[in-house]
């Protein structure tokens, strides 16, 4: 491998497989190895676009004076421009209102308390997922993803200062939450969170963060366990957090699919691109076969001999209908449990009405789903692990790891560090959200029992 990193023209594309592996001595991958692959694959990169400039792609966050609604999305060229009323911002200051800009404005969490942050299997389309070289330890991301982790990076950084245009601190409002909203709202006692000095640099601000993430992580995971958080206990048992285990109060909080063919048949004819029920004719197309069934009037008459048994599936598990004159979507319910495993590959169990449960339980007695209790989903989980650590994957940031062990790169300057803790704080962020949602649903069911 070093004699290929060292060779005259190695394929930029194996060049960063061996700089996001994960290191190895029994296959002769070190950090010197990944480090000099990173180099040589930096620099073909910038060679490459000093001769050819590539098309523009991006995201522009900007706030208008004029715009009466609280956003506009727009695509020019191939940059996505999002527009954020002033209006809206300026009378939404308040710290309850600035926490839900950031879960239905911003989008982080706008459906059933699910972020949208993570990258999602059915965002990568079927030449998408075929093309391209993926590492065994990689975190599989896509367009789709990269145009999210942008938007909503600028989107952080656009609050953040926008706020101290208003001298509010986004981290002061993070302490309002946990030592004052917790206790007032549900009654919890005992949360502690120390925002960052004012005076601090960026290096410091980072390094803060990531330590109370953890320290937040682990007293949320004392109160579940206890009922009640004893600091002194969180200091004795201090550990990495393993964010794929920290728990929830809720029972089988989540529902996610098996690998029955049942439901993973159903999810695919309804929801892939590759479906064989995505084209009729040129006047019956659509991107899947839910969006060319919910938008076009699809006769089964006017269906192929192939496509009719995957129509006749999907009118067997009640999900349509023949009414004679189109194949007609129904069940509500269903629909909702199908499309949050398509979107967010969970589904919010305590989230649902009674007549979603009821589909939920059908399913789960079928062993089409299989329920369990975290505070993260499966594919959040993994978005915290990417960004954060390298418990799973091998081609993430490593963030955690990297400041609080004091060797994040150095030699790259203030803006290296400034990024860095917007990255943190949208992290920090989305882990309150998923925390605030925690406590919602456990009063909520209260009032429901």
């Amino acid at each position: 491998m070093e004699s290929y990193i060292d060779s005259a023209a190695p394929n930029p594309n194996y060049l960063k497989l061996i700089a996001d592996a994960a290191i190895d001595s029994a296959a002769g991958i070190d950090a010197r190895l990944v480090v000099k692959a990173r180099r040589r694959y930096n620099a073909m990169i910038e060679e490459l676009f000093q001769t050819n400039p590539g098309i523009k792609t991006g995201c522009a966050v900007t706030v208008s004076r004029t715009q009466v609604e609280p956003v506009v999305s727009s695509l020019n060229d191939m940059v996505i421009e999002y527009t954020f009323s002033e209006a809206w911002l300026e009378d939404t200051l308040d710290f309850p209102s600035v926490l839900n800009n950031v879960q239905y404005l911003f989008e982080f969490a706008p459906q059933d308390g699910l972020l949208t942050l993570p990258a999602f299997d059915s965002e990568r389309g079927g030449i998408e997922a075929a093309i391209g070289l993926i590492g065994t330890s990689h975190y599989r991301t896509g367009q789709i993803f990269e145009a999210k982790d942008r938007a909503t990076l600028l989107q952080t950084v656009m609050y953040v200062r926008y706020l101290a245009s208003k001298d509010i601190d986004l981290e002061a409002v993070l302490r309002w939450y946990f030592e004052e909203y917790l206790p007032e709202e549900y009654g919890v006692e005992g949360f502690v969170f120390s925002p960052s000095s004012p005076m601090a640099n960026y290096l410091e601000r980072c390094r803060n963060l990531f330590a109370e993430m953890e320290s937040v992580a682990t007293q949320f995971k004392l109160f579940l366990e206890d009922g009640e958080i004893d600091h002194e206990v969180a200091a004795a048992g201090a550990d990495q957090v393993r964010y794929r285990t920290i728990p929830s109060t809720l029972v089988g909080k989540y529902a996610y699919p098996t690998d029955h063919n049942e439901i993973r048949t159903l999810l695919h004819t309804l929801f892939s691109d590759q479906s064989s029920l995505t084209y009729v004719n040129e006047a019956l197309r659509g991107n899947n076969a839910f969006e060319l069934l919910r938008r076009k009037e699809v006769s089964y008459e006017s269906l192929h001999e192939y496509q009719r048994p995957l129509v006749d599936k999907l009118i067997e598990h009640g999900v349509a209908e023949n009414t004679g004159g189109r194949i007609h979507l129904k069940n509500p319910g269903l629909l909702r449990v199908l499309m949050s495993l398509a979107d967010y590959e969970a589904v919010a169990y305590y989230h649902l009405n009674e007549r979603s449960r009821t589909q939920v339980d059908t399913m789960v007695d079928a062993g089409w789903l299989v329920r369990r209790s975290t505070l993260l989903t499966n594919a959040e989980a993994s978005y915290f692990n990417f960004n954060l650590n390298s418990v799973d994957f091998s081609n993430g940031p490593k963030l955690r790891n990297k400041y609080q062990h004091g060797v994040q790169a150095k030699g790259h300057g203030e803006a290296q560090h400034q990024e860095t803790y917007y990255r943190a704080l949208r992290l920090m962020l989305a882990l309150t959200l998923k925390i605030n949602d925690e406590f919602w649903l456990v009063d909520a069911e209260k009032t429901r029992d």
